[in-house]
């Protein structure tokens, strides 16, 4: 499937396991806001030219590019399940308020939440990471981090 046509589209929501999305999809989708996609596989998607995405929700066989999300100043809620992405990297998101993500393809950059003052909402469930900084997220309401993923070792800097 491919939407680069669809400039104006400011909401996507995709479920259902006939779906194929090819990882540059979403090419051209400038307005795009709110990006939901759930049950479908897609392979390497490509985030990086949607710079007015606000709320991202994706569960279950797509495979992420880490360094595709540079340049996502707006986004405000980052939700992903099941997903794979390794090295993930949200300190550039500014405006994040709140992140959800749960899998154990899931690794995490060591200064993942570096900048966040706005984040409000932060889970990690099976995620893998080995230090944890939260001393820049000064808005923080909740933090839960469960699973194996999770080292023994892990320093939390509150």
């Amino acid at each position: 499937m491919d939407l680069s046509l669809c400039q104006s589209l400011e909401t996507l929501y995709l479920c259902g396991n006939r779906i194929t999305l090819q990882p540059n999809a979403l090419h051209g989708l400038a307005q795009l806001k709110i990006l939901k996609l759930e049950g479908f596989e897609c392979k390497l998607l490509d985030l990086s030219q949607c710079p007015n995405l606000k709320s991202i929700l994706m569960c279950n066989r797509i495979t992420l590019i880490p360094n595709n999300f540079h340049g996502l100043a707006q986004l405000k809620i980052f939700n992903i399940k099941g997903c794979e992405c390794k090295g993930l990297d949200l300190s550039s998101w500014h405006n994040l308020e709140i992140t959800d993500l749960c899998g154990k393809p899931i690794t995490l950059q060591s200064n993942v939440l570096n900048g966040l003052a706005q984040l409000k909402i932060l889970k990690f469930k099976g995620c893998e990471c080995k230090a944890l900084d939260v001393l820049s997220c000064r808005n923080q309401e909740i933090i839960d981090l469960r699973g194996e993923g999770l080292s023994p070792f892990m320093h939390l800097h509150c």
